[in-house]
């Protein structure tokens, strides 16, 4: 899943998009939900502990976090 994500990261999607690649592979891997809910965090949002909003776009650049 995270490889996915790595994969499909790109300036202009938003953290949400990633976040769907990540359910996505979970699933399609036998999952049937989460353990928790993932944290996708990009640029100055990967300093926000807990972060969750998850709303906002990836900048060529940016640094990803993903607690998944």
């Amino acid at each position: 899943a995270h490889c996915r994500a790595m994969l499909a990261a790109r300036d202009g999607l938003y953290e949400y998009h990633l976040e769907a690649e990540l359910q996505h592979e979970f699933i399609s891997s036998g999952a049937r939900f989460p353990a928790y809910n993932s944290i996708v965090a990009a640029g100055a949002n990967a300093c926000i502990l807990h972060y969750i909003e998850n709303n906002k776009p990836l900048r060529d650049g940016d640094l990803v976090l993903i607690d998944a």
